[in-house]
């Protein structure tokens, strides 16, 4: 069970750094500063991260089954992602009616600093989520503190190598084929599938948790 709780925890971190690229390239559009997206894109998963981390990983060890809280994080990021275009397109008109900014006004840094504001807000809350992966993943994976070191690198290693690979596959190759869109619903359908992959691995009872503990 331990490798295949690895296989879906590079295949999020893939999912992750896609999410990343993507959504840089949609604050493009509406922020109109590529420095200002990616650095907003950057601080939204960097502190979105931090917080998950530490608001849900406390909330993990509460957790009997600490893989369904993991599932479940999953599938709230492939449902924000689902609806990250309407909602993206429903607070850019709410931005462009109470924000009245005149042309030039809205090309100066006042202008830019609000776009760079609500862009990063909208990005917070699957960031947050993507936070609270890591640490219910360790807590799953480490039935006694012997283990909490060794687990914890494992997934983290595995996790990062698949944030490469998630950045170089949407780069290069699912938005040059698919496009902006398409590309947003092929994350949102691997994350479904992680999610219903984990849950599934928690129907496996006792003997599973039994494989968890006897490795490394």
């Amino acid at each position: 069970m331990y490798p295949i709780i690895l296989g879906i925890f590079f295949l999020s971190g893939a999912l992750g750094l896609g999410y990343q690229v993507l959504w840089s390239k949609y604050l493009l559009d509406f922020i109109g500063v590529s420095a200002y997206s990616y650095a907003t894109v950057l601080a939204s998963f960097m502190g979105g991260l931090a917080l998950g981390s530490w608001l849900l990983g406390r909330w993990a060890d509460r957790w009997t089954v600490p893989l369904k809280l993991y599932a479940y994080l999953e599938l709230g990021v492939g449902l924000y992602a689902i609806v990250y275009l309407p909602l993206r397109e429903w607070v850019a008109r709410l931005y462009a009616h109470w924000v009245r900014f005149t042309p030039e006004q809205a090309g100066a840094a006042v202008g830019l600093w609000a776009k760079v504001i609500v862009s990063g807000l909208l990005l917070l809350p699957p960031t947050i989520l993507m936070g609270g992966t890591f640490p219910a993943l360790v807590r799953h994976a480490t039935e006694s503190l012997q283990r909490v070191g060794r687990r914890a690198s494992q997934l983290y290693a595995v996790n990062a190598f698949g944030a490469v690979a998630g950045t170089l596959l949407m780069a290069f190759l699912l938005m040059p084929t698919l496009g902006m869109r398409a590309s947003l619903m092929v994350l949102a359908l691997l994350n479904g599938w992680v999610a219903l992959t984990a849950l599934l691995l928690t129907r496996r009872g006792p003997a599973a948790a039994e494989t968890d503990t006897a490795g490394p």
